[in-house]
């Protein structure tokens, strides 16, 4: 951990718990909206790969009505 870092820990530790909470907050939410970016990139690169895969024709696609009675059967109804 450089100094800065170090320095910059021990003056807001000295702050009050409301103060600490916020910035942890904040802090989290930061982290999850980095996660979010990475989750939506992967994300577009399976569609990407997937519509890649029926334009080659590599991708068998089901009618929606078929996936459904199927699913209704697998489920007893």
């Amino acid at each position: 951990m450089n100094q800065r870092l170090q320095e910059l820990s021990l003056e807001l530790l000295g702050l009050p718990i409301k103060s600490r909470a916020y910035l942890a907050a904040r802090l989290l939410e930061s982290l999850d909206e980095d996660e979010d970016e990475i989750n939506d990139q992967m994300w577009m690169d399976e569609i990407n790969r997937r519509l890649a895969d029926v334009r080659e024709g590599k991708a068998e696609l089901i009618p929606v009505e078929d996936v459904i009675k199927e699913l209704k059967a697998s489920l007893g109804h």
